[in-house]
Protein backbone atom coordinates (compact mmCIF):
# COMPACT_ATOMS: atom_id res chain seq x y z
CA UNK A 1 0.00 0.00 0.00
CA UNK A 2 2.63 2.35 0.98
CA UNK A 3 4.63 2.15 -2.77
CA UNK A 4 1.17 2.79 -4.20
CA UNK A 5 1.05 6.21 -1.89
CA UNK A 6 4.12 7.27 -3.18
CA UNK A 7 3.21 6.89 -6.36
CA UNK A 8 -0.23 7.95 -6.53
CA UNK A 9 -0.41 10.28 -3.91
CA UNK A 10 -2.97 12.23 -5.45
CA UNK A 11 -4.83 9.05 -6.24
CA UNK A 12 -4.92 8.18 -2.84
CA UNK A 13 -5.67 11.89 -1.64
CA UNK A 14 -8.70 11.53 -3.46
CA UNK A 15 -9.98 8.48 -1.85
CA UNK A 16 -9.24 9.71 1.63
CA UNK A 17 -11.53 12.59 1.21
CA UNK A 18 -14.06 10.41 -0.17
CA UNK A 19 -13.94 7.80 2.28
CA UNK A 20 -13.10 9.66 5.62
CA UNK A 21 -12.88 13.12 5.53
CA UNK A 22 -16.12 13.98 3.97
CA UNK A 23 -17.97 11.49 6.26
CA UNK A 24 -16.33 12.88 9.15
CA UNK A 25 -17.34 16.81 8.54
CA UNK A 26 -20.61 15.59 7.40
CA UNK A 27 -21.51 13.27 11.22
CA UNK A 28 -23.78 14.81 13.31
CA UNK A 29 -21.06 17.12 15.26
CA UNK A 30 -18.39 17.64 12.05
CA UNK A 31 -17.28 21.15 11.18
CA UNK A 32 -20.63 20.94 8.55
CA UNK A 33 -22.92 19.42 10.99
CA UNK A 34 -26.52 19.49 11.56
CA UNK A 35 -27.89 19.41 15.47
CA UNK A 36 -29.02 15.52 15.60
CA UNK A 37 -31.99 17.02 18.34
CA UNK A 38 -33.40 20.14 16.21
CA UNK A 39 -32.27 19.05 12.95
CA UNK A 40 -31.22 22.38 11.95
CA UNK A 41 -27.57 23.15 10.89
CA UNK A 42 -24.89 24.45 13.56
CA UNK A 43 -21.44 25.67 12.88
CA UNK A 44 -19.15 23.92 15.26
CA UNK A 45 -15.90 25.68 16.66
CA UNK A 46 -14.38 23.12 14.28
CA UNK A 47 -15.34 24.87 11.16
CA UNK A 48 -15.03 28.57 11.35
CA UNK A 49 -11.30 30.26 10.95
CA UNK A 50 -12.12 32.29 14.68
CA UNK A 51 -14.73 32.88 17.11
CA UNK A 52 -15.46 34.69 20.41
CA UNK A 53 -16.46 33.03 23.90
CA UNK A 54 -20.39 34.06 22.96
CA UNK A 55 -19.63 31.36 19.90
CA UNK A 56 -19.03 28.82 22.24
CA UNK A 57 -21.63 29.44 24.74
CA UNK A 58 -24.61 29.52 21.53
CA UNK A 59 -22.90 26.46 20.26
CA UNK A 60 -22.79 24.82 23.10
CA UNK A 61 -26.28 25.42 24.19
CA UNK A 62 -27.31 24.43 20.19
CA UNK A 63 -25.89 21.18 20.88
CA UNK A 64 -27.70 20.46 23.94
CA UNK A 65 -26.33 17.68 26.43
CA UNK A 66 -26.68 15.02 23.76
CA UNK A 67 -25.14 16.82 21.06
CA UNK A 68 -22.35 18.02 23.32
CA UNK A 69 -21.54 14.39 24.46
CA UNK A 70 -21.43 13.50 20.58
CA UNK A 71 -19.42 16.29 19.77
CA UNK A 72 -17.02 14.94 22.59
CA UNK A 73 -16.70 11.63 20.95
CA UNK A 74 -16.27 13.44 18.03
CA UNK A 75 -13.11 15.25 18.86
CA UNK A 76 -11.42 11.66 19.46
CA UNK A 77 -11.84 10.57 15.51
CA UNK A 78 -10.88 13.96 14.72
CA UNK A 79 -7.79 13.58 16.54
CA UNK A 80 -7.44 10.70 14.68
CA UNK A 81 -8.25 11.99 11.49
CA UNK A 82 -5.28 14.69 12.36
CA UNK A 83 -3.05 12.13 12.55
CA UNK A 84 -3.87 10.46 9.38
CA UNK A 85 -4.20 13.80 6.71
CA UNK A 86 -0.50 14.77 8.45
CA UNK A 87 0.78 11.69 7.09
CA UNK A 88 -1.49 11.96 3.66
CA UNK A 89 -0.04 15.17 3.35
CA UNK A 90 3.69 14.06 3.79
CA UNK A 91 3.25 11.22 1.49
CA UNK A 92 1.78 13.93 -0.77
CA UNK A 93 4.44 16.78 -0.45
CA UNK A 94 7.54 14.46 -0.01
CA UNK A 95 8.11 13.88 -4.07
CA UNK A 96 8.19 17.56 -4.49
CA UNK A 97 10.10 18.86 -1.40
CA UNK A 98 14.03 19.31 -2.00
CA UNK A 99 14.71 19.23 2.02
CA UNK A 100 13.09 15.97 4.59
CA UNK A 101 12.21 19.14 7.55
CA UNK A 102 9.85 20.63 4.45
CA UNK A 103 7.79 17.71 3.86
CA UNK A 104 7.82 17.10 7.85
CA UNK A 105 6.86 20.61 9.15
CA UNK A 106 4.15 22.05 7.05
CA UNK A 107 2.32 18.68 6.83
CA UNK A 108 2.71 18.13 10.69
CA UNK A 109 1.63 21.81 12.03
CA UNK A 110 -2.37 22.15 10.97
CA UNK A 111 -2.41 18.25 12.47
CA UNK A 112 -1.18 19.88 15.78
CA UNK A 113 -3.11 22.68 15.78
CA UNK A 114 -6.17 20.36 15.36
CA UNK A 115 -5.57 18.17 18.46
CA UNK A 116 -4.45 21.27 20.65
CA UNK A 117 -7.92 22.50 19.41
CA UNK A 118 -9.64 19.75 20.03
CA UNK A 119 -8.64 19.64 23.49
CA UNK A 120 -9.31 22.95 24.44
CA UNK A 121 -12.71 22.36 22.60
CA UNK A 122 -13.37 19.29 24.78
CA UNK A 123 -12.39 20.62 28.23
CA UNK A 124 -14.57 23.66 27.36
CA UNK A 125 -17.70 21.58 26.89
CA UNK A 126 -16.90 19.94 30.29
CA UNK A 127 -16.98 22.94 31.54
CA UNK A 128 -20.45 23.86 30.00
CA UNK A 129 -22.51 26.16 31.04
CA UNK A 130 -19.31 28.01 32.71
CA UNK A 131 -17.11 28.64 29.30
CA UNK A 132 -13.87 30.35 30.46
CA UNK A 133 -13.05 33.45 28.56
CA UNK A 134 -9.19 32.81 28.18
CA UNK A 135 -9.52 29.42 27.17
CA UNK A 136 -12.47 29.86 24.55
CA UNK A 137 -10.02 33.06 23.26
CA UNK A 138 -6.81 29.95 23.40
CA UNK A 139 -9.04 27.61 21.55
CA UNK A 140 -9.89 30.22 18.79
CA UNK A 141 -6.33 31.15 17.91
CA UNK A 142 -5.76 27.32 17.90
CA UNK A 143 -8.54 27.10 15.37
CA UNK A 144 -7.06 30.05 13.09
CA UNK A 145 -3.51 28.70 13.20
CA UNK A 146 -4.76 25.16 12.23
CA UNK A 147 -6.76 26.81 9.24
CA UNK A 148 -4.02 28.85 8.86
CA UNK A 149 -1.20 26.25 8.59
CA UNK A 150 -3.27 24.21 6.25
CA UNK A 151 -3.13 27.33 3.41
CA UNK A 152 0.44 27.65 4.07
CA UNK A 153 0.87 23.77 3.29
CA UNK A 154 -1.73 24.15 -0.07
CA UNK A 155 0.67 27.10 -0.60
CA UNK A 156 4.14 25.44 -0.42
CA UNK A 157 2.39 22.25 -2.08
CA UNK A 158 1.33 24.01 -5.02
CA UNK A 159 4.93 26.14 -5.34
CA UNK A 160 6.89 22.87 -5.02
CA UNK A 161 5.27 21.26 -7.41
CA UNK A 162 5.37 23.97 -9.91
CA UNK A 163 9.12 23.88 -9.10
CA UNK A 164 9.74 20.10 -9.35
CA UNK A 165 7.38 20.24 -12.58
CA UNK A 166 9.57 22.90 -14.25
CA UNK A 167 13.07 21.39 -13.07
CA UNK A 168 11.34 18.21 -14.94
CA UNK A 169 11.19 19.97 -17.57
CA UNK A 170 13.80 21.72 -18.03
CA UNK A 171 16.21 18.88 -18.08
CA UNK A 172 13.78 17.05 -20.42
CA UNK A 173 14.34 19.81 -22.57
CA UNK A 174 18.15 19.54 -22.28
CA UNK A 175 18.33 16.29 -23.34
Amino acid sequence: MIPYIKKHPIVFALIFVLAVAIPLMLSPVGALAVNPIAAERVIVMDGRFSYDVAVVYDVFTQLGEQGRNIYFVFHIFDNVFALSYALLMMAMLRPFALKKWVWIVFPILPAAFDVIENTLIQIMSFQFPAINHTLASTASVFTSMKWSAFALYLIVFAAMAVITRAKKKSKEEQT
